[in-house]
């Protein structure tokens, strides 16, 4: 029977992303605060919506957000949070990063070059 070797690695600020990894979402806010959480990633112009909304999620320091998402694509992605998912999709939709609130930030994720 033969032998299959796996490996798994980790990255708390990943830079780089290649097929099949999945990233896991941590967030911060202050701990005196429940919030809702969007992840939206913009990538070639557009807008992606890769998990759903969380309910309430107390705050703290990396709040891990249930579930986890994968990338696609040839082009860098920009990954970021929306707390209290105070945007719209639409509105990201149509204004792109520009469109984030000021708590926001675009983490930018590349793909591995070939």
């Amino acid at each position: 029977m033969p032998v299959t070797a796996w490996t798994a690695t980790s990255a708390l600020d990943p830079q780089r992303f290649a097929p099949g990894d999945r990233f896991a979402v941590l967030g911060s806010c202050p701990e005196s605060l429940q919030a809702s959480w969007d992840l939206v990633v913009f990538q070639a112009g557009e807008a992606f919506f890769p998990l759903q909304p969380t309910a309430a999620l107390q705050c703290g320091n990396r709040v891990s957000l249930p579930d986890a998402f994968t990338l696609r694509g040839e082009a860098p992605d920009c990954v970021a949070l929306d707390l209290h998912a105070a945007i719209a999709r639409s509105e990201l939709r149509r204004r792109g990063p520009a469109g984030l609130p000021s708590q926001s930030a675009c983490i930018v994720v590349a793909p591995v070059a070939p």
